[in-house]
């Protein structure tokens, strides 16, 4: 109960203000004045039936009230307490109130009651407030009667709102279906944040619309922004920039008609439209460098999509990036909201460093207002191994030849060496093995495209590490990584592997294979899991065979698998039948005309799991002649009188030597001596036995064996 003076007070406040407040609660207001509406507390206002305009709120569009309460004065002292607000009616009763209860009011003070109308049809509400004097136990309650109408309209026609919509970033990002009944429909979105977006009722190829539509752009308040311009037979298109609110696309047209509407829209970045093209640019471990330029009235972007939470970087100052002008980044998500931005990171020029989750995105570089000009912006994936952030030292290119990597790594430090291994299948780093070697206890780590791990060891063997990737996961670039706690010098061996079978999944690299003209064998084992690598290196042009075909080559399976492949991964040939047809005919052989250079086989098998013994006969079917031959002194390409004569002035006037040491030894006697002369004379003019071809290197002369030595 409120004591007398409260109760006097509040009765002649009602009586100086009484015509004051039925002006306020009877009149129409316009849409700013209901927001402020001023309820004056007293018990002559309990009775329902007080009226209070929403003005233009839209059905089916959030809108904030607040009532305004107060001014009162309780004896000069005290104070109300409102200790709720209800919303009740005609219509749905779905609200939100915004004010957290209770609230005091002061003597001669106000306080604002917030109350966020979800209205899905037109109709009444009744907003019932609770007020109370402090410490009284029973409120007052005071009702105002609300009515909200429908005053969403298109082309003269009410708009029924038939969902919620969400334009995101690109051309039309979004699509919806649909058929006019008696009421235009409406589709309900949010701005976030100032955009430039798209809306079109031009029908694509296939569809099935109706002509002479209508579309219509409207504010949360029913205010007609913009109508489509008419530009296609199915109605035309709106291109609008937007702030912050809520909006409604609405298409009309005739009962029945089809419609395909589509959406999208394009953000701003420092005031200035983001240019971006349709096709995405990707991030990872390596670092992107893209360049363009940017107008007064444009920035340019690039959309990436990222699979999974990654710390990105986005810069204008470092890993090749930089700007002839005083720049700006924006970072946008899909739905086109300002994810992170940065003006003068280092000087004028910008970088973002920001941790970001799965999901596409737009990067837009813009500028201070007025400028223009050239950029280069660098982006990538800051990934970590160990728990150590990595630095990308250099790049790695893979072969089917071991290479050792010389480096040394400080103590807290992560060294990154950036790959792509395709065509491989198999790829490995070992500081153990192959001319590896580390004088700390190590860690190495292999990184996916997007910085995910695919592969870690620090202790397979001792201090030193090594570790492999099998399969297909690694296809996409990814980096190396030397980490650990300590520091000093380490070599780093790495090589790539191919699978021949296709059941296979391992590989066991085996030793060298030098084919000469001789018939050599090589021995092993394999089954359908684990392949045998062969290194071959090949000395001097001409045409080589690897087979089981010939005795005593052997395979105890039928089916088996032998590849050559080149330095690089790529595929020289794959097994032939055997000529002679018979039961070896499905091991096969490999006969083809190879280049000096480094080459790999692999062998396997895909019929048996369990271990199968092989006897691979090769050799050099032919080599092709070099540049050097024997007896060619003067290497002028031919033999000649002039041969014997330079030899002779060698050995007795002190003349220079032969252009190639070991072509001066014309019979291979092993000495260079009178001897040699005789032999190429007696060859060029009494029919003498021709000069033999460097065994093993078919005169490829000094660049092999066994003229570098």
């Amino acid at each position: 109960m409120i004591d007398n003076t409260v109760a006097w007070t509040c009765h002649r406040l009602v009586r100086l203000f009484i015509t004051a407040a039925r002006w306020a609660i009877l009149t129409p207001l316009t849409p700013a004045a209901a927001q402020g509406l001023a309820v004056l507390l007293d018990r002559d206002l309990v009775a329902p039936g007080s009226t209070l305009n929403l003005g233009n709120a839209v059905v089916g569009v959030p809108k904030d009230f607040t009532f305004t309460l107060g001014n009162v004065r309780i004896g000069g002292s005290g104070s109300l307490q409102v200790t709720n607000i209800g919303i009740s009616g005609t219509a749905a009763a779905d609200y939100d109130v915004l004010t957290s209860f209770p609230i005091t009011i002061a003597a001669e003070r106000t306080a604002d009651v917030r109350v966020r109308l979800t209205a899905s049809a037109a109709g009444q509400r009744r907003a019932a407030i609770a007020v109370k004097s402090s410490g009284t136990p029973n409120p007052y309650l005071f009702d105002v009667v609300a009515t909200a109408s429908n005053s969403l309209r298109c082309e003269g026609v009410p708009v029924t709102v038939e969902s919620e919509i969400v334009p995101a970033i690109g051309g039309f990002s979004g699509s919806v279906m649909g058929q006019v009944a008696d009421n235009a429909m409406g589709y309900r979105f949010q701005v976030g944040r100032t955009a430039k977006y798209r809306f079109s009722i031009c029908g694509v190829n296939g569809d099935d619309v109706t002509p002479g539509m209508s579309l219509c752009l409207l504010d949360s308040v029913g205010a007609l922004l913009a109508k489509d311009d008419g530009s296609c037979t199915a109605g035309g298109e709106i291109v609008s920039n937007l702030d912050p609110g809520t909006f409604v696309i609405a298409v009309s047209g005739p009962a029945g008609g089809m419609f395909h509407l589509r959406y999208g829209l394009t953000p701003l970045c420092d005031g200035r439209v983001v240019d971006f093209p349709a096709v995405g640019t990707s991030i990872g471990v390596r670092p992107t460098v893209i360049t363009g330029s940017v107008s007064e009235s444009l920035a340019t972007g690039r959309r990436f999509l990222l699979h999974a939470s990654r710390h990105c970087v986005f810069s204008l100052c470092r890993e090749g990036g930089s700007a002839s002008f005083d720049s700006r980044l924006c970072l946008f998500n899909a739905e086109g909201k300002l994810v992170a931005e940065d003006d003068g990171h280092c000087g004028a020029a910008s970088e973002i460093d920001q941790q970001l989750d799965p999901g596409s995105y737009v990067i837009a570089v813009s500028g201070d207002p007025g400028v223009s000009g050239s950029f280069s912006l660098a982006m990538f994936i800051a990934a970590e191994c160990a728990g150590v952030p990595i630095g990308i030292a250099g790049e790695l290119s893979f072969s089917v030849v071991p290479q050792v990597l010389n480096g040394s790594l400080a103590p807290g430090e992560a060294q990154g060496y950036v790959f792509d291994a395709e065509p491989f299948d198999v790829v490995q780093f070992s500081f153990c093995r192959d001319g590896g070697s580390v004088t700390f206890d190590s860690n190495l780590c292999i990184l996916g495209g997007e910085g995910d791990l695919r592969a870690q060891n620090d202790d397979l063997c001792g201090v030193g590490s090594e570790v492999r990737l099998l399969g297909d996961l690694f296809r996409s670039k990814m980096v190396v990584i030397t980490a650990r706690q300590g520091g000093g010098e380490y070599a780093l061996s790495y090589f790539g592997s191919k699978f021949c079978s296709s059941v296979s999944d391992d590989t066991t690299r085996k030793g060298e294979l030098t084919p000469t003209l001789e018939q050599q064998t090589a021995s092993g084992s394999v089954n359908e899991d684990r392949e045998n690598l062969w290194l071959v290196r090949i000395e001097a042009d001409g045409v080589y065979a690897f087979t089981f075909c010939e005795p005593p080559g052997t395979f105890v399976v039928t089916l088996a698998d032998l590849c050559l492949y080149d330095a690089a991964g790529s595929t020289i040939q794959r097994k032939q039948p055997c000529p002679q047809g018979d039961g070896n005919s499905g091991l096969g052989e490999i006969r083809t005309a190879l280049a000096a250079g480094d080459y790999a086989l692999s062998i396997g098998e895909s019929s048996i799991s369990t271990s199968t013994a092989y006897t691979l006969v090769y050799y050099a079917e032919s080599i092709s002649p070099g540049p050097f031959r024997p007896c060619d002194f003067d290497c002028s390409g031919s033999l000649t009188i002039t041969d014997p004569i330079a030899t002779l002035g060698f050995l007795f006037l002190g003349d220079d030597e032969a252009c190639c040491p070991q072509v001066a030894d014309c019979n291979s006697s092993g000495t260079v001596d009178i001897g040699d002369a005789i032999f190429l004379l007696t060859f060029l003019f009494n029919a003498g036995r021709p000069p033999e071809f460097f065994p093993g290197c078919g005169g490829s002369g000094c660049t092999g064996y066994p003229c570098d030595g």
